[in-house]
């Protein structure tokens, strides 16, 4: 049962980090385009682009962590 229960933290804590990363990393990205005017699909764009970068970073910082602690261990 121990098991189980740090198999799904670790799953939940991953699916935050992605979440998070997508969601700050896109409306980083859309800010500058909004603020300056742009038209929808400038800022749709950037906004998608954003997302795309933020789950790389996010998925790149999941596996480093993972990595390190099975060295760690």
């Amino acid at each position: 049962m121990i098991v189980i229960a740090s198999i799904a933290s670790n799953f939940a804590t991953a699916v935050g980090v992605l979440g998070g990363m997508i969601a700050v990393v896109g409306f980083v990205a859309h800010a500058g385009p909004v603020l300056s005017g742009a038209p929808e699909r400038k800022i749709r764009e950037a906004t998608v682009i954003g997302g795309v970068v933020g789950l790389s970073l996010g998925a790149a910082v999941i596996v480093l962590s993972a990595f390190v602690s099975r060295i760690i261990e």
